[in-house]
C-alpha cells in the first residue's frame, strides 16, 4: 500500500520518511471532497493517496481531530525545511531501498508536502458530517422550538419485545445552539449538529460546527447514562466553522451501553445536561 506518512521515525537525528504522504477522513464525504478540494499531488517519492483514505485515517487514528493532525504535519514540514537549509540530506525509503534527498530533489519534496498540507486544510474545513444529513433533516431541526437545543434519543425496544433487532439503529441527529456572549454586541448563536450511531456495542459520535467559530475553547464530554454519569471521553476544542470533532467509545460485546453527550462552552455557564443520547449493544 503506497501511503504517505508525514510523521516519521528517526534514524540518528534525521527523520525517515515512508514513500507516500498520509491517508485520512470520512468515506461518505469523498465525492464531495473531490468537488471542493484539490487531489493530493504525487511524484516518485511522494506516493498517490485519495481523499477517502486520508479521511478514514484521521477518523480512525486521530478520532477526527483535524487540527491536531494538521499541526503534526506542519511541524514536520518545518523540521524538514530546517534540514534543507542546513544543507543536510533527508533519507527516504523508495522502491524497497533508501534514497538521500538533497538540493533540488529535497526542495521539490518540501514543495509537494506543502501542497498536500493545503489539501489537508481544505478537507478539514468541509462539513463532512453535515453532508450525511439530508436537507430535510436539517430543515426539521431549524423549526425546533425557539431554535434551541434538541436532544435525540434512539427509541428503546418495546418491553414486550425483548428480541434484539438484527438491523443496527439508524444514525440519530440533534441540533444545538450555544449563545455567543463574548462579542459586543452579541453575535448570532453558535450552531452545532450532533450525530450519533452504533456499530454493535461501539458508540460513534460526531459534533459538527455549522455556525460561527467558537470564540473560546469548550469541552465536549461523553458519559455513561447507565453508570452514574461516569465520564468516558472528554475533549477541549475550539471548533471553527464547519469543523468536526469525532469520538469512538468501545463497548463490550453483548453489553448494552447508554451514553450522553454534553457540550460545555467556556464563555458562559450552561449546567450539565444531555444534548444527545444513544444506546448501543
Amino acid at each position: 500500500m503506497n501511503i504517505i506518512v508525514f510523521s516519521a521515525t528517526r534514524r540518528r537525528r534525521f527523520p525517515l520518511v515512508l514513500a507516500g504522504l498520509g491517508a485520512m477522513l470520512f468515506a461518505a464525504a469523498g465525492a464531495a471532497a473531490a468537488d471542493t478540494c484539490d487531489p493530493f499531488p504525487s511524484d516518485p517519492y511522494v506516493g498517490a493517496v485519495s481523499h477517502e483514505r486520508v479521511i478514514d485515517y484521521v477518523d480512525r487514528k486521530f478520532a477526527g481531530d483535524w487540527s491536531r493532525y494538521i499541526q503534526l504535519q506542519a511541524d514536520r514540514i518545518r523540521r524538514i525545511d530546517a534540514l534543507a537549509r542546513a544543507g543536510k540530506a533527508l533519507p527516504v525509503r523508495h522502491d524497497g531501498g533508501r534514497v538521500d534527498l538533497t538540493g533540488s530533489d529535497l526542495n521539490h519534496y518540501i514543495a509537494m508536502a506543502r501542497k498536500r498540507l493545503r489539501v489537508l486544510r481544505c478537507l478539514s474545513r468541509r462539513p463532512e458530517t453535515v453532508i450525511e444529513a439530508s436537507a430535510a433533516n436539517l430543515n426539521d431541526f431549524a423549526t425546533a422550538a425557539g431554535g434551541s437545543q434538541v436532544a435525540v434519543v434512539p427509541k428503546a425496544a418495546a418491553a414486550a419485545k425483548p428480541k434484539v433487532s438484527e438491523t443496527p439503529p439508524a444514525p440519530q441527529q440533534a441540533r444545538l445552539q450555544l449563545r455567543s456572549l463574548v462579542a459586543s454586541p452579541p453575535r448570532p448563536p453558535h450552531d452545532l449538529v450532533i450525530m450519533t450511531s452504533c456499530d454493535g456495542a461501539e458508540a460513534q459520535i460526531k459534533v459538527a460546527n455549522i455556525g460561527a467559530s467558537f470564540p473560546a475553547p469548550g469541552n465536549i464530554t461523553v458519559f455513561r447514562l447507565d453508570a452514574d454519569n461516569q465520564v468516558v471521553k472528554t475533549r477541549r476544542v475550539q471548533l471553527g466553522t464547519k469543523q468536526v470533532s469525532s469520538f469512538t467509545v468501545k463497548g463490550q460485546p453483548g453489553v448494552t451501553g447508554r451514553y450522553g453527550v454534553f457540550v460545555d462552552p467556556s464563555w458562559y455557564f450552561r449546567g450539565r445536561t444531555v444534548d444527545a443520547a444513544l444506546t448501543c449493544g
